[in-house]
């Protein structure tokens, strides 16, 4: 393969060549800033609101937020972490949706473990446990039928 050697002192001066690299280098950022423009945007967000908080909290913006966070955590309840979708519009918690999919995975070792504790019930227990599901069935069936 041949090379070829070009002396660019001998067409370019200093200050053209300096515009060549500057010009290039603008390209460049510009190119980067299109395709990262809102990460950008994001992240210099980002630092201007966190210095005007750190300030405001006393320059320890970490801990309080670490703290609050602690608090916030220890309050939350089964129902608030656990919440299921509703009539009036409200959306499954992810904790929900992370429980539902630990179920559906644990289904087969589930099933396994109540058939064991079935198939160890003795009779007279068994047919407790039917008599009072039944009953209780029974009961609930004609206390929602309306009287004429």
């Amino acid at each position: 393969m041949a090379t070829i050697e070009i002396e660019l002192d001998a067409y370019l001066s200093d200050a053209d060549k300096r515009e060549v690299c500057t010009e290039a280098f603008r390209a460049a950022v510009t190119k980067r800033t299109e395709k990262d423009f809102e990460r950008i945007l994001s992240n210099a967000g980002y630092h201007l609101v966190s210095a005007q908080v750190d300030a405001a909290m006393g320059g320890d913006m970490q801990a309080v937020i670490a703290s609050n966070a602690v608090k916030v955590i220890n309050k939350l309840c089964a129902f608030t972490v656990f919440g299921k979708p509703d009539a009036w519009g409200r959306e499954a918690s992810r904790g929900w949706v992370h429980l539902q999919a630990a179920m559906d995975e644990a289904a087969p070792a589930i099933r396994a473990r109540v058939l064991e504790i079935v198939a160890n019930l003795d009779e007279e227990t068994l047919r407790e446990i039917i008599v009072d599901n039944l009953a209780a069935s029974i009961m609930e069936k004609l206390q929602s039928k309306p009287t004429p």
